[in-house]
């Protein structure tokens, strides 16, 4: 019995990935339309005006996502008396509104943010001395909030929810910080999300995982060629993502060490740039520039 219902597991994940895959298919061509017809657009680096904020669609399709496959767990209960697909598979909430909320202070990032504002300190330092709150200080808030739901409802011990609350907050800037040239976050994002698949839990990868993958997955040709950009809204949401994963599979001295690493790129980015760090090397500048247009 314990084989075939490991069988039926295995064929649901399998399914729902397809599934994902599909949905970040149908809504790609469509939100990107939706951005440009609405001038939802800002000038890439090489002056291109282009659509923004496209990393919007990874969460329409966790959303897309979360939504099928509650109707297909309430269904097989409804009509089955059982769940064969998606027993012991359930969503987990608290996932799914801290990665939204982090998606919305993204966006509202995207649309309202003051660009001549530069990093954390420069957002904090506007708000000592002018007593202005911007949207980039308001979305390193919210992103601490929900960094802080997640880790807290685990229940570890203190000491790992606060490194984790640490891990996941400056993961999500870290991919925003890369995503200053076509393709770079996604370069880092997408090995490292593939990494993690292997140590993680059935549950975790079919219901949190695989969709968020598989939509950062499928707008990675349009990142790439520079067609569009993630904005703060997939930038920071798939930090994010990529942060909590890591907190729920690894253990904690791999996530101390993943910190220290986080930690000492924020302190030498607030001095150097890391574009012209990258354009020092020439495999990091290969791996930057490997399928850019431009």
């Amino acid at each position: 019995m314990q084989q075939v219902v490991a069988f039926l597991m295995l064929t649901a994940s399998l399914g729902w990935l397809l599934a994902a895959f599909v949905l970040s298919v149908g809504l790609r061509k469509s939100l990107l339309v939706f951005l440009r017809q609405n001038n939802v657009t800002a000038d890439n680096y090489a002056g291109r005006a282009i659509p923004t904020a496209a990393g919007l669609y990874v969460g329409a399709v966790v959303l897309a996502y979360a939504f099928i496959w509650s109707g297909l767990h309430y269904a097989e209960i409804r009509w089955m008396r059982t769940s064969p697909f998606t027993i012991g598979l359930h969503l987990d909430t608290i996932y799914l509104f801290a990665l939204t909320a982090v998606l919305v202070a993204g966006l509202l990032d995207d649309l309202a943010g003051d660009k001549a504002v530069k990093g954390i300190l420069g957002h904090w330092r506007t708000w000592r001395k002018e007593g202005r709150l911007t949207t980039g200080l308001v979305k390193a808030i919210v992103i601490s909030a929900a960094a802080s739901i997640v880790t807290w409802a685990s229940e570890r011990p203190l000491a790992e929810c606060a490194a984790g609350c640490l891990l996941i907050a400056l993961m999500s800037n870290a991919l925003n910080l890369l995503d200053l040239r076509p393709g770079r976050a996604l370069k880092l994002f997408l090995p490292a999300a593939l990494l993690l698949v292997g140590a993680a839990t059935l549950p975790l990868f079919v219901t949190a995982m695989a969709p968020v993958i598989a939509a950062a997955a499928v707008l990675f040709p349009e990142d790439v060629r520079g067609e569009a950009m993630l904005g703060d809204a997939g930038a920071n949401t798939l930090g994010f993502a990529l942060g909590v994963w890591l907190f729920q599979t690894a253990g904690f001295l791999p996530q101390l060490a993943v910190l220290a690493v986080l930690a000492a790129l924020h302190i030498w980015s607030c001095k150097h740039s890391l574009t012209a760090r990258i354009e020092r090397s020439p495999l990091l500048r290969w791996i930057d520039r490997l399928g850019r247009d431009t």
